[in-house]
């Protein structure tokens, strides 16, 4: 079984060659597994020793994630593809695991791993653990069959956790890959909704195989841009889902981008039964980020400019607080051989 592994970057050099090295340092034989790097830059001297490597290159400016995505799994040959943004790595066992896993079960189309959340500089940030819950026990469901408690339970985890977390059956996601073009952000909850419209199994183990850099993202939500696009994104897939459970996930988060742009705008609207529904969805999760977005956004409705103001300097002071220092904002001029 041939695994690839896809990794994207776009506008954001800094962290790419330790995403490259840590799949190149995998456990699994060089020859079992393939690495397509999808990015809007080149760099000669780093290109070239990539690709005396064996790393397959798409070099092209593509500003829509999803379609970044589809662009990069059209150059994925393998059986499985395991997704890697490029802030993030993967441990050395990773895809020895992920390759165990599939050929065991013939049936798995979507699995995802633990991970570790870590800060610029790449040291462990525990603290982020109290707003990046996950699961902590195995768990399994047919997407065709998913039950309320299923449902309620990846809720509760937030089992699909974020893209570097994924490993998916690529026929499985490749006849959905026209609906990839309209994901424009929420990458992380698009691709589980995708793969929630695949007929097969999804498991979710809580071993670490992935380091997730916190502070970093360039695509999430907590930014008022991010969260129109995420509202676009989600209101299409869920317009285009075919099964309820994949349909739901889609309102849920569709849910959370509603509240998220209203908090992020100076005079945004949001109506008391979208806000009930935000609840009502995310109430399960009973994690400290989920209940403090649920009173920031019931204390704007009634202090608006007050609050809006408040909460932008929270999502600044979260989003900086992970690291003293950056990183540098070029690559070096090798890589590790």
């Amino acid at each position: 079984m041939l695994t690839s592994v896809l990794i994207t970057a776009y506008r954001r050099r800094a962290f790419l060659l330790g995403a490259v090295d840590s799949v190149l340092s995998q456990t699994l034989p060089r020859g079992d597994y393939e690495v397509v790097v999808v990015k809007d830059w080149a760099d000669p001297s780093v290109d070239a020793e990539w690709e005396s490597r064996g790393v397959r290159l798409l070099i092209e400016d593509i500003p829509v994630v999803g379609q970044m995505l589809r662009a990069g799994l059209r150059q994925c040959r393998g059986d499985v593809v395991c997704f890697l943004d490029d802030d993030d790595t993967f441990r050395p066992s990773k895809l020895e695991h992920v390759r165990s896993a599939f050929e065991a079960d013939p049936e798995l189309v979507f699995l995802r791993n633990g991970f570790e959340p870590v800060d610029r500089a790449g040291a462990p940030a525990p603290a982020f653990r109290r707003v990046l819950p996950q699961p902590r026990a195995p768990f399994a469901f047919r997407a065709d069959r998913a039950t309320a408690r299923d449902f309620s339970r990846v809720v509760k985890t937030r089992a699909y956790g974020n893209l570097s977390t994924f490993s998916v059956r690529r026929a499985s996601i490749a006849e959905r890959e026209d609906a990839l073009v309209h994901v424009e952000a929420c990458t992380d909850s698009s691709v589980a909704t995708i793969m929630l419209d695949a007929a097969g199994r999804h498991r979710f183990v809580p071993q670490v195989w992935t380091a997730r850099r916190v502070g970093t993202s360039l695509r999430s939500l907590g930014k008022g841009a991010e969260a129109r696009r995420a509202i676009r994104t989600l209101e299409y897939l869920r317009s285009q889902s075919r099964s309820p459970v994949a349909r739901r996930y889609a309102d849920m988060f569709l849910s959370w981008a509603r509240v998220d742009a209203f908090l992020n705008s100076e005079d945004g609207r949001l109506s008391f039964p979208e806000w009930l529904t935000y609840v009502r969805y995310h109430l399960p999760r009973l994690d400290a980020d989920t209940w403090e977005t649920e009173a920031w956004s019931f204390g704007k409705r009634f202090a608006p400019r007050l609050v809006a103001s408040a909460y932008r300097r929270r999502r600044e002071g979260w989003a900086t607080a992970s690291a003293p220092g950056s990183p540098p904002s070029e690559p070096r001029a090798t890589v590790k051989p």
